[in-house]
C-alpha cells in the first residue's frame, strides 16, 4: 500500500474521531429535582446495595464480618437480617425475599430470608463457590462452578426445585432475571458474549451484539434486564448497550468511560460499573469527570441526564422506580446513599451517546475504506501489469527488482496472515482484518515478482514504482542528461534531467545486483 493511500485512510481515521468529540445536548437534574439522602451512617463498609419498593439491602462489615442489613424508606427504620458468624454477602430482593451469598462451611452457599416471617431457608448448598445471586417472584438464579466450570443454575421457591439453566463448558456467569426470561454472561466463544433463556419454552438463544460491524476483538458484561429490556456494558471502548427482546431494537446508550477515574487500574472491570434497569430509564457508573459519578438515560425520550456528580466515588447503582441507590464513599468509609429522580431537568453539554454512535460508524468505514483500498490496489496492479506488458514493434528490455524488495512483501504476508488465523480461533473477529491485511501484501509479493523494476524500450522508460500507483513514464526525447553518480568508486544512482525541468532518480540499490551494470551500461548507452 502506497504512502499517499495510507494517508488518505490516516486522515479519514482522523476526521471521524475528531467529530466524534463534539459535544451533543443532554439534559440533567437540576438542583431542585435532587432529593439525596443517606440510609446508613455507621463508620464501617456497607456495600453492593439493591432495592425492591421501599426496601433498600446490603452487606455489612460492622460486625466485623459481612452480614445482611435491611433499611425502609418509609418508616426509616434499619434492621439486620443475617447474624451468622461467617459472611453473607451480595444480596438481592423481591417482594418479601431477599437472597444472598453465605460463606458458612468453607463454602459459597446461596440462602434466602422471608422478611414477613423473619426465616432464614438454603437455596443452594454444595461444594463450589456459589454466587451472585438474582431473584424474580420465586425463581431464583445464580452462578454455580459444580460441573468445573461456572454455569447457571436456578431454584423455584414454589416447588422447591433446582434446575440447571446454561449446561456449555465454558464459563456462564452473573445472570439476570426478569419474569420468564434470565440472562448472562457466557464465554463458550473465547470472549464474553450475552446469552439469555426463556423458561417457559426451555429455549436458549443470544443477545445480538451492539454494532453492526465491528471488526475488532472485545467483550460484553454487565447485563441487566427489565420488562423486555437488557442492557450491557462491553470492554473495548466501555460503551453501554441495550436490546429489545419484543421489537429486537438496539440502543446505544452511553459511554461509560470508566478509564478516566483515577481507580480504574485497581478494580476489576465487573466491579466497577454495573447499569441497572428499570422501566425505561438506565443507570451506571460514569467517569466522565474524573471520578466515578452516577449517570442515567431515558429510552424513550433519548435523554441522558446526571444523577450525582460528588468528588467522591459512586459505585454499584441500583434502581426502583424513581429511586437510585449507591455505595459511596465520601465520609471515609462506603455507605449506602440514594435519591429520588424528580424532574425538572435542565439541558447540559453531553458527548455520551453520539460518541457510541460515531464509534460505532467508524469501523464500519475504516474496514470498508481498507477492502476498497486493497480492491482498487489489485485492480490497479492487474491493469497496469497487462497494459504495459503488451508491447508491439519496440524492443524491450527489463531491469528487475533487487531481493529485498521480497523481503518485506513476504514478511508482511505470513506475518499478518498468522496473525488473522489466531484471532479467528480464538474468536476475534480482528482476524478477518488481518487476512484481508496478508492477502493485500500477498498479492504486492506477486506483483513485485511479475513486474520489472525498470523497462527500457526505444521509445521510453518505464519506472514500475509501487501499487496502487500508476507507472511512471518518460520519453526518450526528453531526455537530456543523464548523470551516474559513484560513492566509493562505486556507481549508486543516476540522475536523468528532463526537459521541462525535472528530474528521476534511479536508485540502483533497488536493482537486482546481476541487471545493476546491464542498465548502468544501457543508461550510458542510452544517452549516446
Amino acid at each position: 500500500m502506497s504512502v499517499k493511500v495510507r494517508t488518505v485512510l490516516i486522515v479519514l481515521f482522523a476526521m471521524v474521531v475528531f467529530h466524534s468529540v463534539l459535544a451533543v445536548r443532554g439534559v440533567a437534574l437540576s438542583d431542585e429535582g435532587v432529593t439525596e439522602f443517606c440510609i446508613t451512617t455507621d463508620p464501617h463498609d456497607q456495600k453492593s446495595p439493591a432495592i425492591y419498593e421501599d426496601v433498600v439491602v446490603w452487606q455489612d462489615k460492622r460486625n466485623g464480618n459481612w452480614d445482611i442489613y435491611g433499611y425502609n424508606l418509609k418508616t426509616q427504620t434499619e434492621f439486620q437480617i443475617t447474624q451468622n458468624p461467617e459472611d453473607q454477602k451480595n444480596p438481592a430482593i423481591y417482594s418479601n425475599i431477599v437472597v444472598y451469598e453465605d460463606h458458612r462451611n468453607d463454602t459459597n452457599a446461596i440462602y434466602g430470608y422471608n422478611l414477613l416471617t423473619h426465616k432464614e431457608f438454603p437455596i443452594s448448598i454444595g461444594s463450589g463457590i456459589k454466587s451472585l445471586p438474582q431473584i424474580y417472584e420465586d425463581m431464583v438464579v445464580w452462578t454455580d462452578p459444580r460441573n468445573e466450570d461456572f454455569n447457571i443454575y436456578g431454584y423455584n421457591l414454589k416447588t422447591k426445585e433446582e434446575f440447571q439453566i446454561a449446561t456449555g463448558s465454558d464459563y456462564q456467569m452473573k445472570p439476570a432475571i426478569y419474569s420468564d426470561i434470565v440472562v448472562w454472561e457466557d464465554d463458550r466463544h473465547d470472549n464474553t458474549r450475552i446469552y439469555g433463556y426463556n423458561l417457559s419454552t426451555g429455549e436458549e438463544f443470544r443477545i445480538p451484539t451492539g454494532r453492526y460491524f465491528f471488526p475488532f476483538g472485545y467483550e460484553e458484561y454487565n447485563t441487566a434486564i427489565h420488562s423486555n429490556i437488557v442492557v450491557w456494558t462491553e470492554d473495548f471502548f466501555l460503551n453501554i448497550y441495550g436490546y429489545n427482546l419484543s421489537t429486537q431494537e438496539i440502543y446505544r446508550i452511553a459511554t461509560a468511560r470508566t478509564r478516566k477515574c483515577a481507580h480504574y487500574a485497581n478494580i476489576p472491570f465487573f466491579d466497577f460499573h454495573r447499569p441497572a434497569i428499570y422501566g425505561d430509564i438506565v443507570i451506571w457508573t460514569d467517569c466522565r469527570n474524573g471520578n466515578e459519578d452516577i449517570y442515567g438515560y431515558n429510552l424513550l425520550t433519548d435523554e441522558e441526564f446526571q444523577i450525582i456528580t460528588h468528588e467522591s466515588r459512586q459505585l454499584s447503582p441500583a434502581l426502583y422506580e424513581n429511586t437510585v441507590i449507591w455505595e459511596d464513599n465520601r465520609n471515609g468509609s462506603w455507605d449506602i446513599y440514594g435519591v429520588e429522580l424528580i424532574p425538572p431537568f435542565e439541558p447540559v453539554q453531553s458527548q455520551s451517546r453520539t460518541r457510541v454512535i460515531i464509534l460505532d460508524f467508524v469501523w464500519p468505514v475504516f474496514f470498508a475504506a481498507v477492502v476498497g483500498m486493497c480492491a482498487i490496489t489489485a485492480v490497479m496492479g492487474i491493469y497496469f501489469m497487462k497494459k504495459f506488458t503488451i508491447l508491439e514493434n519496440t524492443s524491450v528490455r527489463d531491469f528487475k527488482r533487487g531481493g529485498t524488495h521480497y523481503l518485506v512483501p513476504i514478511f508482511f504476508t505470513v506475518s499478518s496472515g498468522i496473525i488473522g488465523i489466531f484471532y479467528i480461533y480464538i474468536g476475534w473477529p480482528l482476524g478477518y482484518f488481518w487476512l484481508l491485511f496478508s492477502a493485500s501484501w500477498g498479492f504486492n509479493c506477486f506483483w513485485v515478482k511479475k513486474t520489472p523494476y525498470i523497462r527500457i524500450t526505444d521509445k521510453e522508460i518505464i519506472f514500475f514504482l509501487s501499487l496502487p500507483a500508476k507507472p511512471k513514464v518518460v520519453n526518450r526525447d526528453t531526455i537530456q542528461k543523464v548523470d551516474v553518480q559513484t560513492w566509493t568508486d562505486m556507481p549508486y544512482k543516476a540522475a536523468l534531467s528532463l526537459t521541462n525541468g525535472k528530474k528521476m532518480t534511479i536508485d540502483f540499490s533497488s536493482v537486482a545486483k546481476e541487471d545493476k551494470e546491464d542498465l548502468i551500461q544501457t543508461l550510458k548507452e542510452f544517452m549516446e
